[in-house]
C-alpha cells in the first residue's frame, strides 16, 4: 500500500512502558524509516543501533521495534 493523503494525524505519540516491552506502534504515515525520532525518557535513540522501524509508505503506520526490552515506566516519544 502506498500513503495516498496526509490527513489531521498527530505526528507524536508518547507511551509508558511496560517491563520487557519492545514494540510501539505509530498511528501515522511515513516515506521512510529516518522519517521518525524516538526518544526513551526524553533521551534520542539511534536507529538500526536502539531500534527498527516497520510500515514506512503506510497509510496507517507502522510498528517501533526496540532491540532490547525497556524499562516499566520509560517514556517512549
Amino acid at each position: 500500500m502506498s500513503i495516498d493523503t496526509v490527513n489531521d494525524l498527530p505526528p507524536r505519540v508518547q507511551y509508558i512502558a511496560s517491563a520487557a516491552q519492545t514494540v510501539f506502534p505509530y498511528p501515522f504515515p511515513i516515506f521512510q524509516d529516518a522519517d521518525l525520532t524516538v526518544e526513551v525518557n526524553a533521551v534520542l535513540r539511534t536507529l538500526t543501533t536502539h531500534y527498527s522501524v516497520s510500515g514506512e509508505g503506510e497509510d496507517l503506520g507502522g510498528n517501533v521495534t526496540f532491540v532490547t526490552g525497556l524499562t516499566a515506566g520509560d517514556i517512549v516519544t
